[in-house]
C-alpha cells in the first residue's frame, strides 16, 4: 500500500462501496481528509471497485472494520 500524507491523522470520512444487490456487505475501501483550505477532501481508495454499486462516505465515528448501516 503506498503511503499518503495523510497516515499521521486519522480520517474524516470512511468511504464504503455498497454493491447493487440486496442484502449487500458494505466494504470499506477508503478514507477522506479535509484539504488544508477547507474547501475540499482528499480521498485515498485502497480499492477501485469493478462491478455496479454506490459509493456512500460517511463520517468516521468508529474505528470498526465490519461495514457500514
Amino acid at each position: 500500500m503506498t503511503k499518503t500524507p495523510h497516515t499521521a491523522s486519522s480520517p474524516t470520512h470512511i468511504v464504503w462501496f455498497v454493491p447493487e444487490r440486496e442484502h449487500a456487505q458494505w466494504l470499506r475501501i477508503g478514507a477522506l481528509w479535509p484539504t488544508k483550505n477547507g474547501k475540499g477532501f482528499t480521498m485515498s481508495l485502497d480499492l477501485s471497485p469493478v462491478a455496479s454499486g454506490n459509493l456512500v462516505i460517511l463520517p468516521n465515528e468508529s474505528k470498526s472494520e465490519g461495514g457500514g448501516a
